[in-house]
């Protein structure tokens, strides 16, 4: 009988425990999930021409069943966590030693689901892989075989594989996490610089505004958005605020704030200048205490939560660190969820600090129809702010459902404001597509990742409707303007397929490809037509600016959404989408709001709907 098995690989484990457990069990291929290309490069040079290394191909999953297996986690979370609480595996008095807010324990059930939610995602993928009747081996780290652990004893969702973990990985993780923990006031003193008596004067302004890895902080000529779009605002209340950089944003942000000579905080590189001694002695009185319990402490807790405890200790000091040195009214951040704004919220909170957050994109599942409504998004819950903006009552009920806690919920309608005032409109659209006397057909992919609904298969056939859009006749007056969402296609990051069609698309006399400083906002306000795959942010953007536009779905994964009965809004073909443009075409103001009444199921949106912004800086500038 032939061993037909197969190892699972869904995260970079060791490769000598790969290597080993192929061998001991005579492993014919390997397949693999959402890997580096480096980690595979290391696997392709170890087995060789010995072992098949394959990819775990979109083809053979339903994203949609993917999805509906991480938000199981929400099923299982009270479960596990209080089977952890009552086996006394849960450090939560050790952190409201700290934290003083029993909201800390956010912080631990994100941990947690986010845990559950990788297991989860195992189950399904092993499942998925072997409706070929193969046998499947899964080689995962110490917290996915902790799950796996803790699911087998309360008889909760089982596996049809074998689990395998590498003893020394997880010896060697325990000593990792606890040295990490020990070093935390080491780690600290070495940021030290200057001691003083007395505490220095705070830095008071009306708040902070937490900077984004990737968006820009001031306006370019062709560019405005995010923050920018923000702020823009915030200076015409004459409302004063500083940038916070929690990690190293991007090189060209920092330029543009230094520019423009605003404030930047370095949270990610800090330095505790001029620290009272009454500090320093706080800090020595707890980091003694932490190190003579941080055996114990370890010995105790899940190992689940071992990286969190490092985390939370340092955060503490971080966090309130800044408070000391800032007097603000408000912290506002866009698209943060993570635990690290679990602790920096109680400490500001602490302070009297009004935690703000909204979110930019429409780019969410509460788009879903039916049963997919209840697809849940682990990495989302458990969130803590004291006012969350929304841009309809869809997406804040979509959000309430993750467990988010807030005080103040507020619709502040689409984040697109037409308003923008873009210098030389004309003569930047002329230079967006080089020079043509055409209309512009603004086109937007999706990312094709396989964490995402549409994968490189589905980007391909969108490239090839848009080539074949751009020599319909019916659009000969239009250039088509395709903006990449992540990285152009180049040889390091594409498959050849793809790369054939970008370079057909590159030869198009009716295609442009434009140069990045051209930002979504400025394309939207000089297109005539917007279509975007299903469904990315700029479709529900542009309609709220007024600008004809569209959805391309024919991915199986985007089918039965809540716009596919919305009149012109969804599209398959090229037909399909000149239909759309003539249904839109020379539609008034009057009649664009009677659309978003009648036929868009997302219930809030003001009346004012181009101004979600404003709304925004309005809140703030009251607080």
């Amino acid at each position: 009988m032939i061993n037909n098995s197969s190892l699972l690989l869904t995260k970079e484990t060791p490769i000598k425990s790969v290597y080993k457990l192929a061998i001991d069990k005579n492993i014919e291929r390997i397949k693999l999930y959402n890997l580096s290309d480096s980690y595979i490069n290391k696997l392709q040079r170890l087995f060789g021409s010995s072992k098949s290394i394959s990819f775990f191909l979109r083809e053979e999953y339903d994203y949609r069943e993917l999805l509906m297996s991480r938000s199981k986690s929400y099923d299982f979370i009270d479960i596990v966590y209080q089977f952890l609480i009552k086996s006394n595996q849960v450090p939560v008095n050790w952190a409201m030693h700290y934290y003083r807010d029993i909201d800390i324990e956010r912080a631990f059930k994100k941990e947690l689901i986010n845990q559950i939610s990788r297991w989860l995602e195992l189950v399904y993928l092993s499942t998925a892989c072997s409706r070929t009747n193969e046998q499947i081996f899964v080689l995962v780290d110490n917290n996915t075989y902790s799950i796996f652990e803790i699911f087998k004893k309360l008889n909760l969702v089982g596996s049809g594989f074998y689990v395998y973990r590498s003893t020394s990985a997880s010896v060697f993780s325990f000593i990792k996490s606890y040295v990490r923990f020990i070093a935390v006031p080491f780690y600290i003193f070495s940021k030290f610089r200057l001691l003083s008596v007395g505490s220095s004067p705070k830095a008071k302004f009306n708040g902070a505004i937490r900077l984004h890895k990737t968006i820009r902080g001031v306006s370019h000529e062709y560019s405005l958005e995010g923050c920018d779009a923000l702020t823009s605002y915030l200076k015409d209340k004459n409302t004063t605020f500083f940038y916070v950089a929690e990690t190293t944003p991007d090189s060209k942000i920092i330029f543009d704030i230094e520019r423009n000579k605003d404030r930047i905080v370095y949270m990610d590189r800090f330095l505790f200048s001029n620290v009272p001694i009454l500090f320093l002695f706080e800090i020595l009185k707890e980091q003694v205490f932490n190190i003579i319990k941080s055996v114990p402490l370890f010995l105790n807790s899940a190992s689940l939560f071992y990286n969190l405890l490092s985390k939370l200790s340092f955060d503490y000091y971080k966090w309130l660190w800044f408070c000391e040195n800032n007097q603000v009214n408000w912290y506002v951040s866009t698209n943060n969820e993570g635990i690290d704004h679990i602790t920096r919220n109680i400490i500001l909170h602490r302070y009297g600090v009004k935690t703000v957050h909204y979110s930019q994109s429409w780019s969410d599942y509460y788009y879903l129809n039916g049963k997919d409504r209840s697809f849940r998004v682990p990495d989302r819950a458990f969130s803590l702010y004291h006012t969350k903006f929304y841009i309809c009552g869809r997406q804040r009920e979509y959000d309430q459902s993750h467990m988010a806690k807030s005080i103040e919920n507020i619709i502040s309608s689409a984040l697109i404001d037409s308003s923008y005032k873009y210098q030389g409109l004309k003569e930047g659209a002329s230079k967006l597509i080089k020079g043509k006397d055409k209309k512009i057909v603004s086109v937007f992919t999706a990312s094709n990742l396989n964490t995402t609904l549409n994968g490189e298969v589905d980007l391909i056939n969108f490239l090839n409707i848009i080539i074949e859009a751009s020599n319909d006749t019916r659009f000969k007056n239009y250039v088509f303007v395709v903006r990449f969402k992540g990285r152009v296609p180049n040889v390091d990051n594409s498959s050849k397929a793809l790369l054939e069609i970008f370079n057909v698309m590159l030869n198009s006399h009716n295609i442009v490809i434009p140069n990045p400083i051209y930002s979504a906002s400025f394309m939207l306000s000089v297109s005539s037509f917007v279509i975007s795959m299903a469904f990315t942010g700029p479709t529900m953007d542009a309609l709220f600016a007024r600008v004809p536009a569209c959805f391309y779905s024919i991915n199986k994964q985007t089918y039965g959404s809540i716009f596919d009965k919305c009149t012109g809004l969804v599209v398959r073909n090229v037909n399909d989408m000149y239909e759309s443009f003539c249904f839109f075409d020379g539609m008034s103001d009057q009649e664009f709001d009677n659309y978003f009444v009648n036929e868009l199921p997302i219930n809030g949106i003001k009346d004012n709907i181009n101004n979600g912004y404003e709304t925004i800086a309005n809140k703030l500038s009251l607080l």
